[in-house]
């Protein structure tokens, strides 16, 4: 669905100003962010339970999220994009996505160490924006 963010939320997107800790606060809110931006139409992801392109969602079906549950479509997103596309390679495959799309993945000790340190398994995984992956 083309048109879904303003161009004053776009703006904002593109140029975040007002951000910051709040400081002495009495109330807890809860905010959901998203990006507009993410994954082109041809993504392969977990829908119902199989590997589905992401431009086949539908309303109502259940796409495996960033949480390891199914959470069931209820709103579908257009968005016309012309900026760096990143391919992230893994042994599932490939994925292509945009630079600040979030990946949960483990920062590597310099090096190669990592393949040969009997300490690989503390290492824990942090949520990073793909540009930031090597």
């Amino acid at each position: 669905m083309a048109g879904v963010y303003s161009e004053k939320v776009m703006d904002h997107f593109r140029n975040p100003r007002n951000v910051g800790e709040l400081e002495d606060t009495d109330d807890v809110g809860i905010g959901k962010v998203g990006n507009p931006v993410c994954l082109i139409p041809e993504t392969l992801i977990h829908m119902n339970s199989h590997l589905n392109r992401i431009e086949s969602a539908s309303l109502g079906d259940r796409v495996l999220t960033h949480n390891g549950m199914y959470h069931r479509v209820i709103h579908k997103t257009e968005r016309e994009y012309d900026g760096d596309i990143l391919i992230l390679k893994n042994k599932f495959g490939d994925v292509t996505l945009t630079p600040e799309h979030m990946v949960l993945a483990i920062r590597l000790p310099k090096g190669d160490k990592f393949l040969r340190t009997k300490h690989r398994k503390e290492l824990e995984p942090a949520w990073y924006h793909a540009e930031d992956l090597r």
